[in-house]
């Protein structure tokens, strides 16, 4: 066989030529690139010593240089450079990697190795500090910055029995490690769980509306406009799909700390929702008793009333999850339709509506507060205090409102003031409320309803009670 025939059976055989080159290119593309190194330097007028040149040429990738005129020789020492201000710890890590066998940093790794190291009060070669306790902090960092690729921890590999290690005492806040999930739409769906406890439970309307639909039921009272009784008969029928008094008692119970509803105990309550409430609420007092004795109100620290907006931030939006945003829908809805013209009234809807207000509401200028005032009494002899149960109510929401737009930082001088008007008002008007129409809720143990106690009741309240819940309509 000539020789022309042997040189192309062998660029035939692929695995061969590979082969070969795998064996002889890299020595000529390490040789390349330390000929590289020394031009660009003698061209930069760059000392090197035999160290520095070995660490440039293992950080140097020369198959990744881009090799079009004048990028080569500002990849090069941009290289050279970098490696230069590595100092004294780019060694110890190169040493240390070397000896223990380990995988070597990528570029950017190294560089948040070195600035590590930089940042902890120990000094690369003083002879004062312990070998094994120079490898355990390198060690350390290593393993937090790239980690063992090797099998073996490199601390285990490093530490010495005994060891006092290296540290400056600086620890990093517990926020900037893990963060806090705030959830906007969990505090607003717990906001309007809060209205509708207060102008549903406080303010009774719930039950108003059922004492009324009741009334209508037995022929006591009745409507002339015939799109309310269809808007009370399809509230009658509707009722059984909503939340029982029951799940809502449970409810506020699990998110708000509020009732004394029994809950089982793989129930979590909310146990610190009510003094986060509390606190800000006294934030918020105190920061407007010191603003109305001082001159200068914007010299009055806001820290107090930004912590405790904070700290109910996170607690909502992780209480308020679950069930619970389904559960506040329903709850709402059977308070309030979404638009007016929908149809499906709920409670305070009917309670609104002009014909019952001019059944029950008399003067000249009738509202919905005169309807329930004079149903409560009629029905429970309560008479709760509806304006300032319901200012508690939009105030309270107000807060949550602001509490899911906050953002630590970003709250400028107009939407700090807006939260000390809400607290305001919210803290004026529950001191004005008082109970309502709320004693206490519990579960009845033989049939499993929910039971409201309304106090003392005389026999003919009793009696209609008893009517009231024997009722298959209303149960």
């Amino acid at each position: 066989m000539s020789d022309n025939g042997i040189i192309v059976d062998r660029a035939r055989n692929t695995e061969a030529l590979l082969d070969y080159f795998d064996n002889h290119l890299p020595p000529i593309v390490d040789e390349w690139a330390s000929i590289l190194i020394d031009e660009v330097a003698s061209a930069n007028a760059v000392t090197m010593n035999a160290g520095l040149r070995a660490r440039v040429l293992r950080s140097l990738t020369p198959r990744a240089l881009e090799l079009r005129p004048g990028a080569l020789q500002d990849q090069v020492l941009k290289v050279i450079v970098d490696t230069r201000r590595e100092g004294a710890w780019g060694i110890v890590i190169d040493e240390f990697v070397e000896r223990k066998g380990l995988n070597a940093p990528r570029a950017s790794e190294r560089r948040l190795m070195i600035s590590a190291l930089e940042d902890l009060n120990l000094e690369p070669g003083d002879p004062a500090v312990p070998d094994a306790v120079r490898d355990h902090t390198v060690a350390r960092v290593y393993s937090e910055l790239v980690g063992s690729s090797s099998g073996s921890d490199p601390i285990a590999l490093t530490s010495p029995t005994t060891r006092i290690t290296p540290w400056n005492f600086r620890v990093r806040a517990f926020q900037s490690g893990a963060g806090r999930q705030i959830h906007p739409d969990r505090i607003l769906a717990a906001g309007a769980l809060a209205w509708c406890h207060e102008v549903g439970e406080r303010m009774g309307v719930y039950v108003l509306a059922d004492a009324l639909v009741y009334r209508w039921w037995i022929g006591d009272i009745d409507f002339a406009d015939t799109d309310l009784t269809q808007q009370l008969y399809r509230y009658w029928k509707l009722r059984d799909e909503r939340p029982s008094a029951e799940d809502r008692a449970l409810l506020y119970r699990r998110v708000l700390a509020v009732g004394d509803m029994t809950v089982s105990d793989r129930v979590v309550i909310n146990e610190a929702f009510p003094s986060l409430w509390r606190s800000l609420m006294e934030e918020i007092s105190l920061f407007l008793s010191k603003s109305e004795s001082s001159f200068r109100s914007d010299q009055i620290s806001r820290a107090g009333v930004f912590q405790a907006a904070a700290e109910l931030q996170s607690n909502l939006s992780e209480h308020m999850a679950g069930m619970a945003m389904l559960h506040v829908t329903e709850m709402y809805s059977q308070l309030r339709a979404e638009r007016s013209d929908s149809p499906n009234l709920g409670a305070l809807d009917i309670l609104e509506h002009e014909e019952v207000m001019a059944q029950f509401a008399s003067g000249t200028d009738p509202d919905v507060s005169t309807v329930v005032r004079r149903l409560a009494s009629e029905e429970f002899s309560v008479s709760p205090n509806v304006g300032s149960i319901g200012t508690s109510a939009d105030q309270g929401y107000k807060i949550y409102e602001w509490l899911a737009d906050y953002r630590p930082g970003q709250a400028d001088d107009q939407d700090f003031w807006r939260l000390i008007e809400y607290g305001k008002a919210w803290i004026l008007a529950q001191q004005a409320a008082g109970e309502g129409l709320i004693v206490s809720a519990a579960v009845d143990d033989d049939t499993g309803d929910a039971e409201v106690d309304w106090g003392e009741e005389s026999e003919d309240e009793q009696a209609w009670s008893e009517e009231y819940d024997d009722e298959a309509a209303f149960r």
